[in-house]
């Protein structure tokens, strides 16, 4: 860019200095016997081009003359002195108040520095961040998504975010997921279905049919999946009682037979 500035100031000295090719004209330099005779170019009586080197020296003089600060870009240019203005919940505008609206350019906020702060938000306190935008603009946003349940039917709830909507979620579509169920005795014969997550609940009968022998008793048992059992009824044992008249103990049979002579 500063080669083509000298270039410039360079043109517009020789615009200055020398006339047009057809005129001609008698100078004095300031302070020399030098003389210009008003174009640098010239056809002799031969036809063929000559320069005078007169207006060759004389041309350096003149740029030599030139003040050396002329070449600085600081006296064309200046540091832009940035504020910025039309500020809202989206974006911002920088301008220069030295060249006016030529660079004006609007961005959305970005934060340059961020902290932890505390959401309130329909009695609930949620943890958050509060950014700060260069433009000095300030917004909060929870630190994460706070999850909340609500019962879809007995095998899923749905999932949302507490602070969706407001200022301070960035947003969260929601979704449906699967109850993690747990079963509680609730009673002698009914226990309780709860979701471990949601406030899903459902109660129904035990239904015994896990076969289990406990270690202790060496009672037979049907339990349900709560925990609840019943003792397995024990069938009767099929061997007749000795003290019981009506029953036949094989010890007490008598068999007589016959003696062979």
């Amino acid at each position: 860019m500063r080669k083509n500035l000298m270039s410039g100031i360079i043109v517009a000295l020789l615009l200055m200095i020398i006339p047009c090719y057809a005129v001609y004209a008698d100078l004095e330099a300031a302070g020399s016997e030098l003389k210009s005779y008003g174009n640098i170019i010239y056809e002799d009586e031969n036809g063929s081009v000559q320069i005078y080197a007169e207006d060759i020296e004389y041309l350096r003089e003149k740029i030599m003359s030139i003040p050396e600060d002329i070449f600085e870009s600081s006296i064309y240019s200046h540091v832009h002195d940035w504020k910025y203005i039309n500020v809202n919940d989206e974006t911002h505008t920088r301008t220069c108040e030295k060249c006016g609206s030529l660079h004006d350019v609007t961005n959305v906020h970005k934060p340059v520095k961020s902290e932890e702060c505390s959401l309130e938000y329909h009695s609930g306190v949620y943890g958050g961040y509060l950014h700060m935008c260069k433009c000095g603009y300030t917004w909060e946003t929870e630190r994460e998504h706070n999850h909340i349940f609500s019962v879809v039917d007995g095998t899923s709830h749905k999932v949302a975010c507490a602070l969706a909507g407001t200022k301070f979620c960035e947003g969260m579509e929601e979704y449906d997921e699967a109850h993690i169920l747990s079963v509680v005795p609730g009673g002698n014969d009914t226990h309780t279905i709860t979701c471990k997550i949601c406030t899903y609940e459902e109660k129904e009968d035990c239904i015994y049919s896990i076969e289990n022998v406990d270690g202790a008793t060496g009672e037979r048992r049907l339990v349900c999946e709560c925990g609840n059992y019943i003792i397995e009824e024990q069938e009767p044992d099929p061997t007749p009682d000795p003290g019981d008249n009506s029953s036949v103990s094989a010890n007490n049979l008598i068999t007589q037979y016959e003696r062979e002579d």
